[in-house]
């Protein structure tokens, strides 16, 4: 276990730098759950700190372990530190530790769309290049409506559906006004140019990339503990 939890500390001092940072603040008698080094902050560096932990390289008070115990198995280990690296790159639900109940609790999925800039731009140039060539406005990437579908991209993971998991429309997950919108969804897809591909023979879904009134455009893609990638387009006019 040991040598196993060193290398991957190996390899997690090198992603340091890349995982993106969270400064949300929790609430009084509140802490991020896994937050190591106290910063308010779940990042890379609570991962390396977890890792040192799990591999006697670092020592954590018995009465520490309940704040720190991310995958809540009563210890310290390199599952502790792979949560927190999902949790940090927005891939998995930040939970908040009370200090003074002990409870644990669902923050929300905070999500950074960073990370998928590339997908979502190549997606738009796609979408662009159908619209061009059907005659109608090319589209423009909205940031705020990439952060909503990342959320619904994590939630169509749990459930398949245009409703999302407590049985609201889809289009609740848009935090921006809006006239007109359209949701499509798709999953197992491995490339930018795959789902398009699949989107673009589907009547539904190509309806949707060539109508007229839309003007923005968000994209999500979440891929889940299996590997498996689920992709989503918000479109609102």
């Amino acid at each position: 276990m040991k040598r196993f939890a060193v290398c991957l500390l190996a390899a997690v001092l090198m992603l340091t730098a890349l995982v993106p940072v969270y400064a949300a603040e929790p609430g009084a008698n509140e802490v991020w759950l896994g937050d190591f080094n106290q910063d308010k902050q779940i990042n890379a560096a609570d991962a390396r700190f977890c890792l040192q932990a799990a591999a006697g390289l670092r020592t954590v008070p018995a009465s520490q372990i309940p704040r720190l115990d991310v995958s809540q198995d009563g210890k310290i280990n390199a599952t502790d530190a792979r949560y927190i690296l999902q949790m940090a790159a927005g891939l998995r639900t930040l939970y908040i530790y009370n200090t003074a109940t002990g409870e644990v609790s669902d923050a929300g999925t905070v999500i950074d769309t960073s990370w998928q800039t590339a997908e979502a731009k190549e997606i738009l140039s796609l979408v662009n290049a159908e619209r061009r060539a059907a005659g109608v406005g090319e589209l423009v990437l909205n940031e705020s409506l990439c952060a909503s579908a990342q959320v619904r991209a994590e939630e169509i993971s749990r459930v398949w559906s245009h409703n999302r998991p407590d049985g609201s429309s889809c289009f609740t997950a848009i935090t921006i006004s809006y006239r007109t919108a359209g949701e499509n969804i798709a999953y197992g897809q491995s490339t930018p140019q795959a789902v398009m591909t699949s989107w673009m023979n589907s009547a539904g879904h190509r309806e949707n990339i060539l109508t007229a009134d839309f003007t923005q455009l968000g994209v999500g893609c979440y891929r889940a503990e299996n590997g498996i990638l689920y992709w989503v387009q918000l479109f609102i006019g």
